[in-house]
């Protein structure tokens, strides 16, 4: 592969990446974890949504490894949250896991599942409603219930309201994040955008 130009191609700049991206990808393996563990509870996934779900998780697995001994977990361990002894004494062993591509690569895996997965409804949003005694819920993805709260318990329903899921924004934020990832990686290789 050819130098990448400007500082991008500097890997104290890319190391930096490691530590999001490892927590990143855990939370996504997470979320892949609490669907198909929990996919009985999850009543309103259809049963393609479930084989998809399967393969996703499979192929996010097999793609973003952050298992012991994985590039991206050991210079996330080892020179990204905190210097370890190892690298003041093999630094090159370390540093040469540093590419700026495969973990680009892995940004961009990272967002598409996270895409997939807002996208299936079963998700509960909690959100301050301004009142210590009502509790505002969204258990069905466009509307809202206002429960009355007493002690830390529900005991009536104050309102019913229609919102936006909150994922909405999120997904908003991905895709603003893809965009500035295909202008970079239009710079980096020829690996492809999104």
């Amino acid at each position: 592969m050819e130098a990448i130009p400007g500082s991008i191609d500097d890997r104290r700049f890319t190391k930096i990446l490691a530590t999001p991206l490892y927590n990143l990808a855990c939370a996504v393996a997470c979320i892949f974890n609490d669907v198909e563990g929990n996919a009985k509870s999850y009543s309103n996934l259809t049963g393609p949504e479930l084989t998809a779900v399967k393969d996703r998780r499979k192929r996010f697995f097999e793609s973003v490894s952050i298992s012991k001994g994985s590039a991206l977990r050991e210079v996330r361990n080892r020179i990204s949250s905190h210097i370890d002894s190892d690298t003041v004494i093999r630094p090159s062993q370390y540093w040469d896991k540093v590419d700026t591509s495969a973990f680009f690569l892995m940004l961009a895996r990272c967002l598409v599942q996270l895409m997939f997965l807002l996208e299936l409804d079963v998700y509960s949003w909690t959100r301050r409603s301004g009142q210590p005694s009502i509790c505002s819920l969204m258990t069905v993805d466009g509307s809202i219930t206002n429960l009355y709260m007493k002690d830390g318990q529900p005991v009536g329903i104050h309102s019913f309201t229609f919102a936006k899921s909150p994922k909405y924004e999120v997904a908003r934020e991905i895709e603003n994040l893809a965009s500035l990832y295909n202008r970079v990686a239009a710079g980096v290789d020829d690996r492809g955008s999104f």
